[in-house]
């Protein structure tokens, strides 16, 4: 009896060793990969992280900086243009002359095309000076008629043009009063009114420079003096916070990318306004207005990948575009 349960228990166990296993049940979903799950393990090979934005409260001032300008320049540019259009205007009356000589026929070719030439020269030399004078104060102070006064008040010490250097990105929509006072000497500040836009960019902050004047300034505001200068400025109270590493600048606009909650695109550029320099959780950056808000998740790392794969998709695009596949192209006539 225990031989016969032993046959045919090694019986039941070797037809279950040889029968196949069922393989499990797939479905066609599990086949396909989820393209959000791949997107995100892309971006995390690549570094590309986000965060959620934040508001923080903006200053109602900023402090900026400058130097007080030195009017020589200014006043030889000034001379060498009001020189130039008296030898334009004398240049101008003499080929007037000579025209009506001709025209009696009581002057020689010569001498009349000697004299045209002169006039022309003239010309020329009127032109020069005045773009070198426009490179050196802008189109305002030329445009409002006032410039003769103004070098003449501030080579006489009356006044003093004072340069301010605007951080790059800070916008102003007015032109406040500032508080200036020297570096070296910062408890007497006095009031100062803006009078143009400086025609170039300071060279520290590659921001753009305003001209202030200063009326009666003390012995301090002399020529070449470093300044510092307090402006108000009128702003959203809780603009957004932008970290350093999130802004991108391409094509003379400044931006960040937002993550969107689609696969495709999973980033859009937003386009922003930078107000000022600001520093949250201990993290440098800037407050903002523009196509952000808070609660939204804008990329804090790995930016500048996401603005390369952008721009070889693009060039792979152009490049699509331009070379017409094969299978496209119109196929030779046969003959018979």
């Amino acid at each position: 009896m225990k031989t016969y349960l032993s046959l045919v228990l090694m019986a039941v166990v070797l037809s279950a060793a040889e029968t196949p296993a069922t393989p499990e049940a797939k479905s066609p979903e599990a086949k396909v990969a989820d393209p959000k799950a791949a997107l995100a393990q892309q971006l995390k090979a690549a570094g590309v992280k986000s965060a959620v934005v934040e508001v923080a409260g903006m200053q109602k001032e900023v402090v900026l900086t400058g130097q007080v300008v030195d009017p020589l320049p200014l006043v030889m540019s000034f001379q060498e243009w009001v020189s130039a259009k008296i030898s334009a205007e004398t240049a101008e009356q003499e080929l007037g002359r000579m025209e009506k000589l001709r025209a009696n026929n009581e002057v020689s070719a010569r001498l009349f095309r000697s004299t045209e030439t002169e006039a022309l020269k003239a010309r020329l030399a009127t032109s020069v000076a005045y773009q070198k004078l426009l490179l050196n104060v802008g189109p305002d102070l030329l445009r409002q008629g006032r410039l003769e006064n103004l070098l003449n008040s501030i080579s006489g010490g009356e006044s003093a043009l004072v340069r301010l250097d605007l951080p790059l990105g800070l916008a102003l929509d007015e032109r406040p009063a500032a508080k200036i006072a020297a570096v070296f000497n910062p408890a007497q500040s006095q009031s100062g009114a803006c009078v143009s836009y400086a025609p170039a960019v300071s060279p520290l902050t590659q921001g753009p420079a305003l001209f202030y004047l200063v009326e009666k300034p003390q012995p301090a505001l002399k020529p070449g003096a470093a300044v510092s200068a307090t402006l108000p400025i009128s702003k959203p109270a809780t603009p957004a916070f932008v970290p350093e590493t999130a802004l991108l600048r391409a094509n003379g606009r400044t931006f960040v990318y937002r993550e969107t909650g689609e696969v495709s695109p999973h980033h859009v550029r937003c386009p922003l306004q930078l107000l000022q320099r600001a520093t949250l959780h201990d993290v440098d950056g800037w407050l903002v207005t523009g196509g952000i808000k808070a609660g939204d998740k804008i990329v804090v790392q790995g930016a500048f990948t996401l603005l390369s794969w952008e721009t070889l998709e693009d060039e792979a695009g152009a490049e699509a575009e331009l070379e017409k596949p094969e299978s496209q192209a119109t196929p030779p006539a046969k003959t018979k």
